[in-house]
């Protein structure tokens, strides 16, 4: 399963309120419409309560005496516990989508590039010959430390690294949004991607051109809606209207976007954490989607 697709949605402040079932069932029924339009279905979808203050069904159910017994459900954690592991693709195309990286000189004077993600798919050994995306910088692999630890051998998809790559004068070209990956297939850095969006409540509505950022894994681009593709049904998905006018609040739609730079990026249905996007406008998360087509030219 996709692990956007298990969700656990915590209320917390019930137990400072009178009828805290009551209030639960009412938000509960003004969300889930809108969590059902961005695709969680209904069994992948748990509805908790907790008490930040005492502390109460996070982590033990709360006792006979606490405003929270009238709750039947699994605790915060349970809950936690209940999400089926998500199958890494290790047999997949390497990709580490890059969170930060930092110049290092040796003794030698040999420039190296340390670099901090987490394998997306594939796996990486010391002395791996990588790539690192956008600007095509071959390079090896140093070291690696994995999940913490240091000095380990080899790392696989799932894995939080850190990565000692051998780059000199071009380090400055690795940053925030880079990608890591195999020489002979590795990702693209693209300006245009097709994706299929559900907007989140906006004080305008969107029309063609509209100006966003684009966040994508680490990557962050400005960015516009060049087109508007496809109107959906929130439910079923199927096509409502072709070439909308314009998007509001809460619909879910097909649209191009074309960003000012270029990104590396991937289709959502070949590599999910690569394919994945938010839209923001203001300091404000306008709309999340996933990303369907990209084009290369």
């Amino acid at each position: 399963p996709d692990p956007l697709r298990q969700l656990a949605v915590v209320v917390t402040k019930l137990d400072k309120h009178a009828a805290g079932a009551e209030r639960l069932a009412e938000i509960r029924g003004k969300l889930d419409p809108f969590l059902k339009s961005c695709g969680f279905k209904d069994g992948r979808i748990r509805w908790l309560c907790a008490s930040g203050t005492t502390g109460d069904n996070v982590v033990a159910k709360p006792s006979g005496g606490s405003a929270l017994s009238w709750f039947e459900g699994p605790t915060v954690v349970e809950a936690i516990d209940a999400f089926e592991m998500v199958e890494h693709k290790r047999d997949a195309p390497l990709r580490v989508p890059v969170f930060s990286s930092a110049g290092a000189k040796q003794g030698g004077g040999a420039g190296q590039v340390i670099v901090t993600g987490r394998l997306a798919t594939g796996c990486v050994r010391v002395g791996s010959q990588v790539s690192v995306m956008p600007g095509s910088l071959d390079t090896t692999v140093k070291s690696i430390s994995r999940n913490g630890h240091k000095d380990a051998g080899f790392a696989l998809a799932g894995d939080a690294v850190e990565l000692t790559l051998g780059l000199d004068e071009e380090a400055s070209c690795v940053s925030v949004g880079s990608v890591v990956c195999g020489p002979s297939d590795g990702i693209r850095a693209v300006e245009r991607i097709k994706a299929k969006i559900a907007t989140l409540e906006l004080e305008t509505p969107f029309t063609l051109g509209q100006s966003l950022v684009v966040h994508i894994h680490a990557a962050r681009a400005p960015a516009k809606v060049t087109k508007l593709l496809v109107l959906h049904d929130p439910k079923t998905g199927e096509d409502v209207k072709k070439r909308p006018r314009l998007l509001k609040s809460y619909q879910t739609a097909t649209v191009e976007i074309t960003m000012s730079d270029k990104v590396c990026v991937e289709k959502y249905e070949d590599f999910a954490s690569l394919g994945r996007l938010v839209l923001r406008l203001g300091g404000r998360t306008v709309g999340v989607g996933k990303v369907v087509k990209v084009y290369h030219t």
